[in-house]
Formats: structure tokens, C-alpha cells, sequence
């Protein structure tokens, strides 16, 4: 993932370590969804009407993706918009935070 950083960076103006992390992270989920749908970068972006350089650079964190496009996103891998963008808490992230709270009593 370092490596992405520093291809990231590399390029635009400069962003905040916070923000390229979500960048990467975020197409890292978008890579990982697709993947599990059984989906090319071709096929999907085919289905979203947009170049496969686009959505690899999503994917690679190189540009962010507009909210019209995300909504596309969802729409396309049949996944939620809150699950897509890991805003609903996994299993086993719950299960870290009742774990770590039982430990702290």
C-alpha cells in the first residue's frame, strides 16, 4: 500500500496522508467488491458507462469518485451505498470493540 501512497503523491496537488489512506482504501473495497461479484474492470466499467482507466484509477485511489458515481457503483455491484463505503460495522469489527471494552473493564 506504500507504494500506491507514493505513485499518488506523485501526482496533483498534495494531499494529506489521511486523505490519500481513504483514497487507497476505498478503491482497495471497490477492487475487492467487483472481484467478489465476479466482475473484470472491463465489464464493470462497461456497465457503469465509463473508461477502464477511470475506474482503475478509483481503484488505485488516484481519483476520488463523485457521490453520482458511487451511487453507480452500488448500483452496479448490487451492493449497498453505506456497505460500499464501509459505513456499516462489520462482524468482526464489532466483535474487536466489545472485545476491547470487555478487557477495559
Amino acid at each position: 500500500m506504500g507504494e500506491q501512497l507514493q505513485k499518488v503523491r506523485g501526482r496533483g496537488p498534495s494531499l494529506s496522508p489521511e486523505t490519500l489512506a481513504r483514497r487507497v482504501t476505498f478503491g482497495i473495497r471497490i477492487a475487492a467488491i467487483r472481484t467478489l461479484a465476479g466482475l473484470s474492470q472491463a465489464q464493470l466499467s462497461t456497465t457503469l458507462g465509463v473508461k477502464r482507466a477511470l475506474l482503475a484509477r478509483w481503484e488505485q485511489g488516484r481519483l476520488p469518485v463523485c457521490s453520482e458515481s458511487i451511487l453507480d457503483l452500488a448500483a452496479a455491484l448490487g451492493v449497498t451505498v453505506p456497505f460500499l463505503m464501509d459505513v456499516i460495522p462489520t462482524t468482526a469489527r464489532v466483535l474487536a470493540v466489545v472485545e476491547s471494552e470487555v478487557k477495559a473493564a
